[in-house]
């Protein structure tokens, strides 16, 4: 009997074991271009909420520098849309007729297998309906919804839904999240009771209706139950006057999440403006928030049997940069894995704070999938190389590097191919880490490695691995913040070394405090 239970409990834990997803949807407002230092500010707001998974609007051109800043995966459509995640990506979808969401497959589990799917969204958003009713008192609904059409957004939302049906079939398996920036507010809050609140109007809004009536669940709805209430508007935190008109700028929700599966518990779901004042424009700039949307936060608990052993995507190029990069010298970049498909593809640098468009040195590749680029010297600092795949700022291929002082540190590099070809290094993660950090590598056979910390300075911090033989295949080491004596050291930009057979790389890793 003992063996029977004991079967019966492994069943029990392996299978029934429940995990918890965090999804952040987050509309960062043309790139993080709205305020001042947009970029960081939207990494900072994506790591004081800690999601597991964000989906992303707006994100033209900029969202493969926000996943490699944080160590994730990422999936970027050539338009707005993109989705980062800390768990793997194995498999995309992709709106053939308007470009107005993509999809990704996630694995959330491996051991088992656990998968769920997210769609990140944004219909268009003109006419906006509000506007239709506060503004010009359309009040007719027939009138309203031949607006809604106009604006494509049916037709958006049908096409989401047909894509993805029968992976919305088959939600009580794996299950689905649609969360974005939807340019409409939801049937459920205009009733009589908040009628007041928007312009004297109880319209049913047509996109949300497609979705309820196949089954899926308003996340933020299904916690908040009373529109009057929670009304959980998220347009607009930062606009409080219309300035086309010099009217009170409606305010409504109209960033969701929404949710199908058995079995998936909605444990809380709210609207997120962060944890600083929020001026309203044109006194905006200097925000902390750094969106004109209020972002939606929902946690579920997932407990699901279902996924399939597919390996990460491998999607975007593979940028390296050859050796350590000195102020006011030339570097060498090589990359491959890049698209190749497009005459305008094209490489590039960037300060790590700039927009998607801020470049400081450009050139075109060509339709090469992979190349080498030199680049004159630049100044210390943090930095990026950006690979496009055409003159519209799709990123396809984002590295993160910093240049140093000629005198930081003595490496003297002799980098054999061979060695290369039987070493592997991976980014590191989480980064920035909060005190525990990832270090990754491979090895094809046995080799001596050493792997040590310096701070900016050049200074050693901490030996990881000191000249041991390490024997053939993946490893990870754990970094825990202390240097050589145990004690802690401070917040800030750090260097990692991994050395062996004369191959050295290095890369900046960022502490948290």
């Amino acid at each position: 009997m003992t063996r029977y239970i004991s079967i019966l409990l492994f069943i029990v834990m392996t299978f029934g074991q429940t995990d918890s997803v965090k999804i952040m949807s987050f509309n960062i407002w043309v790139n993080g271009a709205g305020v001042n230092d947009g970029v960081q500010k939207v990494v900072n707001e994506i790591q004081s909420v800690n999601p597991d998974i964000v989906l992303l609007q707006e994100a033209y051109g900029i969202a493969l520098s926000i996943a490699e800043y944080l160590g994730w995966y990422v999936y970027n459509s050539s338009s707005s849309t993109a989705i980062i995640s800390q768990f793997p990506i194995t498999e995309v979808f992709l709106d053939q007729l308007s470009n107005s969401f993509i999809g990704a497959r996630i694995q959330i589990s491996s051991n088992p297998i656990k998968d769920i799917i997210v769609c990140s969204i944004h219909l268009s958003p003109y006419p906006y309906g509000p506007y239709e009713i506060c503004f010009a008192s359309v009040t007719d609904s027939m009138e309203l919804v031949i607006i809604d059409s106009l604006s494509g957004r049916l037709t958006q939302v049908n096409s989401l839904v047909s894509t993805m049906d029968p992976y919305i079939a088959n939600a009580d398996s794996i299950p689905i999240f649609f969360g974005g920036d939807f340019n409409t507010p939801s049937h459920q809050d205009y009733t009589t009771a908040t009628a007041s609140d928007h312009c004297g109007s109880t319209y049913q809004w047509p996109v949300t209706q497609v979705l309820t009536d196949i089954g899926m669940i308003d996340a933020f709805r299904e916690i908040h139950l009373d529109p009057s209430m929670d009304p959980g508007n998220t347009w607009s935190p930062i606009y409080e006057i219309n300035s086309d008109n010099n009217l009170p700028e409606p305010q409504d929700r109209i960033d969701l999440i929404f949710y199908k599966g058995e079995n998936i518990t909605n444990l809380s779901c709210d609207v997120s403006i962060g944890s600083g004042e929020v001026n309203h424009y044109p006194n905006h700039l200097d925000n902390d928030w750094p969106s004109d949307h209020a972002a939606v936060v929902g946690q579920f608990e997932v407990n699901i049997l279902s996924g399939e052993n597919l390996d990460p995507l491998d999607i975007y190029a593979h940028i390296n940069i050859v050796g350590e990069v000195y102020e006011n010298e030339e570097f060498l970049v090589e990359f491959e894995n890049a698209p190749g498909v497009d005459d305008n593809q094209w490489i590039s640098v960037f300060n790590l704070a700039a927009s998607a468009t801020e470049y400081l040195e450009w050139y075109y590749t060509g339709a090469v999938t992979s190349g080498t680029q030199i680049f004159s010297g630049l100044q210390q600092g943090d930095y990026e190389i950006r690979i496009f795949q055409d003159d519209y700022y799709s990123q396809v291929g984002v590295y993160l590097f910093s240049v140093i002082e000629s005198a930081s540190i003595d490496i003297s590099y002799n980098i054999n191919e061979s060695i290369k070809e039987t070493f592997k290094y991976y980014q590191p993660y989480p980064n920035p880490f909060n005190p525990v950090i990832n270090i990754r590598y491979s090895l094809a056979k046995d080799a001596l490695l050493n792997i040590t910390i310096y701070d900016m300075l050049g200074r050693e911090i901490k030996t990881l691995i000191n000249g041991g033989t390490i024997t053939a295949g993946s490893r990870t080491v754990q970094w825990n913040a202390t240097d050589d004596q145990g004690m802690p050291v401070s917040a800030g930009v750090y260097l990692y070394s991994l050395e062996t057979g004369g191959f050295r790389q290095i890369n900046k890793i960022i502490l948290l405090k």
